[in-house]
């Protein structure tokens, strides 16, 4: 099973994905660099909303970067790359102060993941 079998499960059931991605697009300054959103859902996927929603900035930091580190293939280094290019985060998925905001920002919406990843 690869990444794209797992699903991020909204809040609400009135959820619009398009629309609260125009929104984070827009409050973050993404519009050049459409891959971010989909690095961070992916990692969050691999994360669970759950462990970052209430979490402190070191634990989601380190939650971060160590899903980073252990599946940087699955993830995809192009994401990776324009994360760092935005001073969301270094090179090796250690995320800044305006990464941790924009993961709580985007982990907030979701309640959990549906599905299950086999390795």
């Amino acid at each position: 099973m690869s990444i794209e079998a797992l699903k991020l499960i909204p809040q609400e059931e009135s959820f619009n994905e398009t629309s609260f991605e125009q929104e984070i697009t827009n409050r973050h300054q993404l519009q050049d660099r459409p891959a971010i959103l989909e690095t961070i859902k992916t990692i969050l996927k691999l994360i669970n909303p759950v462990r970052v929603n209430g979490a402190g900035n070191h634990e989601i930091t380190t939650l971060f970067r160590d899903i980073v580190f252990k599946n940087r293939n699955m993830i995809g280094t192009t994401g990776l790359s324009q994360l760092a290019e935005a001073n969301l985060s270094d090179e090796n998925g250690t995320l800044t102060d305006k990464g941790v905001e924009l993961v709580k920002a985007i982990a907030g919406s979701y309640k959990g993941v549906e599905g299950e990843l086999a390795y």
